[in-house]
C-alpha cells in the first residue's frame, strides 16, 4: 500500500533506546511511498522529520498554540540540578514470576533512594513493579498509567476529594446545607436532574442530548447559582483549573490546599477541576494516582511505570523535582521503570534487565558512579555522565 496518510501517536514513547533506531528505520521505509504524520517528543525522530510543527505553550487552555521552533526550545530550556540520594538501607528480592522467569535473579532495593529499572521492553520491569514487589512490602504502592476508576460523571474535583471539600467551605461560609451544593443533592435542577442536559431523542441507537434551558447547563438550581464565596458560586469554581485556583487565593482547607498544591507540582495544573476523568491521557491519570498516594502518604515506597511516557522535558524536570522533593524531605523510596533517558540521568540507582532466550536476567544493579564504570551494560551508552558526580 502506498500514497497513505499514516498518523503515528508517540510511536516510541514506551521503547528502550535501541528500539527507537529500530523504529526510525521502519518510519524510513515507510514514509518512501506515504505521508507520515507523527506525534513525539523524542529528539531522534525530530530531528529526522523534513518538517515540524510545535505547539505550545502549556496544557489545556493555554495550550494548542503554532509556535516557533524557538519558541518551543525556549520552553524546554532548564534542568534539575542532579543529586545522588545515597541509600539509607537496602535488601534483596528473589525476583520469582508466574509470568516472567528471571533465572533466580535477585534485585537490590535501595530505600531512601531512587531506582530506575530499565531494559529492552518485554523483560519484565513491570512485572516486578506490578506483580512482585506487592508481596514484598506492605507500605508498596504501584502506580500505574491505567484510567482512573470512576463512573462516568466522575470528575477530578470528585475523584481527589476536592468538590467534597469545596462543598464542606461553602456550607460553612453560607450556612447553608451541604447538599445544595451538590448536583446530585438538593441543589439539583429540578429540569435535568443536575446533569445539565436533557434527552432530546437518538439517532441509530445514540441517545442524543441537548443543553437543559432552564440551568444554562449547570446542573444547578438558580437559587444556588446566586449565593457566593468570595464572589464565586459553586459552578463557576468548578470551572477554574487547578493553578487557577490557588491564583485565587481561596481559603477552602488544609487539605484541598495541599492536593491542589501536588498536582500543580506534578505538572497538571492546567486541568479543570470539573474536567471528566475519562477524559484524561495516560499520564494524567498516572500523576492524580500518584497525588493521591502522596496526600495521604501512606507509603513509603512507590513503584511508577513509565511516568515521563507523553512528556517533555519541561514536564518530566517538574515531576523529577517533585520526586527528588518527596526523596529529600519524607524519605520515599521510588522504583521507576522508564525508557526515557532524561528520566533515567536522574536516578540514583539503576538495574538494567536483560532478556536471554526465555528467560531475563539482571546484567546490571548499582549507583550511578557504578554504572559509568561497568562498560558491559548497555544504558550506560544512552545517559549522560555527571562529570562532578563521578569524579
Amino acid at each position: 500500500m502506498h500514497d497513505l496518510l499514516i498518523v503515528l501517536d508517540e510511536p516510541t514513547a514506551s521503547l528502550y533506546p535501541a528500539e527507537v533506531d529500530f523504529m526510525i528505520g521502519i518510519m524510513d521505509e515507510m514514509r518512501k511511498k506515504n505521508t507520515l504524520l507523527v506525534v513525539e517528543h523524542n529528539d531522534k525522530v525530530i530531528e529526522k522529520a523534513d518538517h515540524n510543527i510545535y505547539l505550545g505553550h502549556d496544557g489545556g487552555k493555554n495550550g494548542g498554540y503554532l509556535i516557533s521552533k524557538d519558541e518551543y526550545m525556549k520552553l524546554q530550556e532548564g534542568s534539575l540540578p542532579y543529586r545522588f540520594f545515597k541509600r539509607t538501607s537496602c535488601d534483596t528480592r528473589v525476583l520469582d514470576s508466574d509470568y516472567v522467569d528471571y533465572a533466580g535473579s535477585e534485585l537490590e532495593i535501595p530505600h531512601g533512594s531512587i531506582l530506575g529499572l530499565c531494559g529492552m521492553s518485554g523483560c519484565g520491569k513491570t512485572t516486578i513493579l506490578r506483580k512482585i514487589l506487592p508481596k514484598c512490602y506492605e507500605d508498596y504502592l504501584y502506580v500505574s498509567q491505567k484510567p482512573l476508576k470512576g463512573q462516568s460523571f466522575t470528575t477530578v474535583a470528585t475523584y481527589t476529594k476536592l468538590l467534597d471539600e469545596i462543598r464542606t467551605c461553602y456550607a460553612k461560609a453560607l450556612g447553608k446545607d451541604k447538599g445544595y451544593f451538590s448536583q446530585r443533592g438538593k441543589g439539583a435542577c429540578d429540569k435535568c436532574g443536575g446533569t445539565g442536559v436533557i434527552e432530546i431523542g437518538s439517532f441509530y441507537e445514540e441517545k442524543l442530548f441537548d443543553t437543559c434551558d432552564k440551568c444554562n447547563g449547570t446542573g444547578y438550581l438558580q437559587e444556588v447559582l446566586e449565593w457566593k464565596v468570595d464572589g464565586v458560586n459553586i459552578y463557576d469554581i468548578q470551572q477554574m483549573t487547578i493553578d487557577e485556583l490557588i491564583a485565587s487565593g481561596m481559603n477552602i482547607s488544609a487539605k484541598a490546599d495541599k492536593m491542589l498544591k501536588l498536582l500543580s507540582d506534578l505538572g497538571i495544573g492546567y486541568l479543570k477541576i470539573s474536567q471528566k476523568v475519562k477524559t484524561l491521557s495516560g499520564g494524567e491519570n498516572q500523576r492524580i494516582k500518584l497525588a493521591e498516594a502522596l496526600n495521604d502518604n501512606k507509603y513509603s515506597m512507590i513503584g511508577l511505570d513509565e511516568p515521563a511516557k507523553g512528556l517533555g522535558k519541561r514536564e518530566t524536570a517538574r515531576l523529577l523535582g517533585l520526586i527528588y522533593s518527596q526523596v529529600s524531605k519524607n524519605k520515599k523510596t521510588f522504583i521507576i521503570a522508564e525508557y526515557d533517558t532524561m528520566f533515567l540521568n536522574y536516578c540514583s540507582y539503576f538495574a538494567e534487565l536483560r532478556r536471554k532466550g526465555q528467560s531475563t536476567t539482571i546484567v546490571f544493579q548499582g549507583s550511578r558512579e557504578q554504572l559509568f564504570k561497568d562498560k558491559k551494560n548497555d544504558i550506560r551508552n544512552w545517559l549522560t555522565a555527571n562529570p562532578e558526580e563521578l569524579k
